[in-house]
């Protein structure tokens, strides 16, 4: 439980950090700490029925944090209202003046946080790397200008380490460590 705390909260970090980069100085603390509750809290509960349970009412506080609303009908309003406004204003964008935008974001976060946190709790390493490579890389093709060896080694070390973490084989761990060494040193 503690190990799918640690890598879900890793995550949530480097999910956020990739998302926020779509805004103009965005605010980390906030968003990080809703992508833990929503998105790593409800992997931590025991047992299948329990776990369900917490992501339905996960899913709920996420739409309400993000949008602003419980109402199935605003929400979607809400939703497609930001989604065709990323059509209009350039990126990065102001959150405070655009907070349909900054929802979208907050609920890619959010959703790629508990997907991620859900492979970790069940044990399915790459698959989670794989959903933090996706999620943490799809708005770096959204920017331009950006520094994308930056971004890609902060996201492959996070993908290694989530592999290193959620795998019990040694020979794993070594290989993650060696290939975190490679991107330290490049």
């Amino acid at each position: 439980m503690a190990r799918t705390a640690a890598l879900g909260a890793l995550a949530a970090l480097v999910l956020a950090w990739s998302w926020l980069h779509l805004e103009q100085r965005p605010a980390l603390g906030s968003v990080f700490f809703w992508a833990v509750v929503v998105g790593v809290l409800p992997a931590l509960a025991p047992g299948r029925a329990l776990r369900l349970g917490a992501v339905a009412v996960a899913g709920a506080l996420a739409v309400r944090e993000a949008l602003g609303t419980l109402s199935p009908r605003q929400a979607a309003d809400r939703f497609g209202d930001g989604f065709a406004t990323y059509y209009d204003v350039g990126l990065p964008f102001q959150a405070l003046q655009q907070p349909l935008m900054h929802g979208l974001v907050e609920l890619a976060i959010f959703g790629f946080t508990l997907a991620v946190a859900l492979a970790i709790a069940s044990r399915r390493s790459l698959l989670a790397a794989g959903l933090v490579v996706a999620g943490a890389g799809w708005p770096a093709t959204l920017l331009q200008g950006d520094d994308p060896f930056v971004r890609g080694a902060v996201i492959l070390g996070a993908a290694l380490a989530i592999v290193a973490g959620v795998s019990t084989t040694l020979r794993v761990r070594q290989a993650v460590l060696a290939g975190a060494l490679v991107i330290a040193s490049a």
